[in-house]
């Protein structure tokens, strides 16, 4: 259970990392930004603020702020919504293997053994 815990973390945070990546570049084309996102924003956007450096920095006007703002909040509920996606067809494949997967008889018991 402890490694399955571990091992499922670790993968849906990979896949919701990969996600963000990807995503972020698009989306600020899309929110009409200049340029591309500044790098390390993709860091930024898993904890959701909009780095002091980008809030602070000289010409950066509260709309901008805004948008930037939603983007990063577009892109890691992007993120979250794949991760989720996988994590309920892992669970759905889980259960109809569950479902399908008969126990087996216990033959060195005898007859009237349990189940194992």
């Amino acid at each position: 259970m402890q490694v399955g815990g571990s091992l499922g973390t670790a993968v849906l945070g990979a896949v919701m990392s990969n996600t963000v990546d990807s995503g972020l570049k698009g989306n600020w084309q899309d929110a009409g930004l200049p340029g591309t996102p500044p790098p390390g924003l993709d860091k930024a956007t898993a904890t959701g603020s909009v780095p002091r450096q980008i809030a602070q920095a000289p010409g950066v006007d509260q709309g901008a702020l805004g948008r930037i703002t939603d983007v990063m909040h577009d892109t890691f509920m992007s993120g979250m919504g794949v991760a989720f996606t996988v994590a309920g067809v892992v669970g759905v494949i889980a259960a109809v293997v569950a479902t399908l997967t008969k126990r087996g008889v216990n033959v060195e018991a005898g007859a009237g053994a349990a189940h194992i």
